[in-house]
């Protein structure tokens, strides 16, 4: 079994990056906060 897959999505640039504005204030990095959220579905 594979140990990792690649997701790739389309945001708007001022999405994503307000969204890792926030991510890093709490010392999240993208992966981690999308990885979390397929966990929780």
């Amino acid at each position: 079994m594979e140990k990792s897959a690649t997701v790739h999505a389309r945001i708007e640039p001022k999405t994503k990056k307000k969204a890792e504005g926030v991510l890093k204030k709490l010392g999240m990095s993208p992966t981690e906060a999308i990885r979390l959220f397929y966990n929780q579905i």
